[in-house]
């Protein structure tokens, strides 16, 4: 028969080798996160680099450009869908 200890032992590092397991794949994942992040935020800073504006200074410079971009594709969709379906677009929600 195995003795109590030896089982114990084993079960200790069968749990440290699930947990190393684990682990690494936490950090795997942060990592693979941070390189796709990184990637876009350096494709958004070559574009606008291509063409000609400046990096914003901070968040809010960030989400304003954002915000007034998001309206105008808003705006020329909407144009758009009324050409198209020959439908005014409801912009009341």
């Amino acid at each position: 028969m195995l003795s109590a200890q030896f089982i114990n032992t084993v079960m200790v590092i069968a749990a440290a080798a699930i947990a190393l397991f684990i682990i690494y794949y936490i950090v795997k994942g942060i990592l693979k996160l941070a390189a796709i992040v990184l990637l876009l935020l350096l494709l958004y800073a070559g574009y606008l680099s291509y063409t000609g504006e400046k990096l914003p200074r901070s968040g809010a410079e960030m989400l304003r450009r954002l915000s007034e971009r998001v309206e105008m594709v808003r705006d020329k969709s909407g144009s758009m869908l009324e050409t198209i379906l020959g439908v005014p677009e409801a912009r009341e929600r």
